[in-house]
């Protein structure tokens, strides 16, 4: 079965599977599978030592969640965090929640071949998977594990020391 047709919905439109962010005037995109839930920022917890984008952490429904700086580690450097932020709670492959630090969220929307773009190899492009073009904007789609690997190596310490106790 092709994966078009695997993604066809009730309908016979495609199923809309990428969660649109924004940064600043950029546009990005997030798996729905590795979303679990967009939240309003909370009280942020400092983390001793923490890893490079980390900004710290959060104790969300009865787990830590450590929060990524997505413009940071994006290499956004001039990037100043808009007053009314929102955290993509996503899943990382260890199944492990973090918090991705976004401007806001655009809307949701179904990928699509014919919309595909190539993905310029320099810089952050290390962090993009590919890109789309939606409603005239261009976005790029994150690689969860890869922009949140700062937030394993939280969990990983979290672990360490569960064993050591």
């Amino acid at each position: 079965m092709s994966s078009r047709r695997r993604r066809l919905g009730k309908r016979g439109a495609l199923a809309k599977d990428l969660v649109g962010v924004c940064i600043g005037d950029v546009k990005y995109a997030i798996d729905i599978m590795r979303v679990r839930e967009i939240v309003n920022t909370l009280p942020l917890l400092e983390y001793p030592n923490p890893p490079e984008h980390v900004a710290g952490v959060v104790d969300h429904r009865s787990e830590v969640v450590p929060v990524v700086h997505l413009a940071g580690r994006l290499g956004l450097r001039d990037h100043v965090p808009a007053a009314r932020s929102k955290w993509v709670i996503v899943s990382t492959r260890q199944k492990k929640p973090a918090a991705l630090v976004v401007d806001g969220i655009t809307e949701v929307f179904a990928r699509s071949e014919d919309l595909r773009r190539a993905v310029p190899n320099f810089g952050a492009s290390r962090d993009i998977l590919e890109a789309y073009s939606f409603d005239g904007e261009l976005y790029f789609v994150i690689d969860v594990d890869r922009v949140a690997s700062g937030a394993s190596e939280v969990h990983e310490r979290e672990e360490e020391h569960e064993v050591a106790s």
